[in-house]
């Protein structure tokens, strides 16, 4: 199971890339805590999760 944090400043960015790739209604609220919100991945597919991966990391 796959859990992100989004924060503030990147959340845009990343709604706009799952809502392109038609994943965002895949992703549901985990916590609010602080400054983040953290989001869990719904549907544990593999090629889902290294295209989400490969993308995070590409924003490190």
């Amino acid at each position: 199971m796959m859990f992100l944090k989004i924060r503030e400043n990147k959340d845009q960015m990343q709604r706009n890339f799952f809502a392109h790739c038609g994943l965002e209604e895949n992703f549901v609220i985990v916590n609010e805590e602080n400054e983040g919100i953290y989001v869990k991945y719904i549907e544990d597919l593999p090629e889902l999760r290294k295209m989400v991966g490969k993308m995070l990391l590409e924003q490190i």
